[in-house]
């Protein structure tokens, strides 16, 4: 399976980068993984914001790519049920799974309703270097459970 992280702009703090990197190193032994920047839209006006960003994500949900919205409203998953998706879609056959984290105030409604699932990594708000590095260790975490290696302490 061939996973994007999809995002806006760049992480804020060294830190972020750290770990983010970490994360990916440690996951491209279970899964090809590539991380796609896009560039980061300022506007006055936080409508204008999210639609000149859902051009940018727009091009990447197409028929061939299974895609996820991290979103505050969507699902919310434990470690375990997380492990599970991914063994789903590769049970699946899906090939190309996008995960995109959207801009300061969110994804555009069209990029929403296009995708295939939100995912919620918290009740909070969190901020972007958090999130992605969250969601590298996740998926990191996600891909220890599948295999059985010690990592996750249930």
């Amino acid at each position: 399976m061939k996973m994007n992280l999809i995002w806006i702009g760049k992480n804020k703090f060294k830190f972020a980068d750290k770990a983010v990197e970490l994360y990916l190193s440690r996951l491209k032994h279970y899964c090809k993984i590539n991380v796609i920047q896009l560039k980061d839209v300022k506007s006055s006006s936080p409508i204008i914001q999210k639609e000149l960003e859902a051009q940018l994500f727009e091009k990447y949900l197409n028929t061939r790519s299974h895609t996820i919205c991290l979103d505050e409203k969507g699902d919310g998953l434990t470690s375990i049920e997380l492990s599970n998706k991914i063994i789903s879609f590769q049970n699946r056959s899906i090939h190309n799974l996008n995960i995109m984290i959207g801009g300061a105030f969110g994804f555009h409604p069209t990029i929403l309703n296009k995708c295939n699932e939100k995912w919620s990594l918290s009740k909070m708000t969190l901020p972007h270097d958090l999130c992605r590095i969250v969601l590298t260790e996740q998926l990191y975490r996600a891909f220890t459970i599948i295999k059985n290696e010690k990592y996750h302490n249930p």
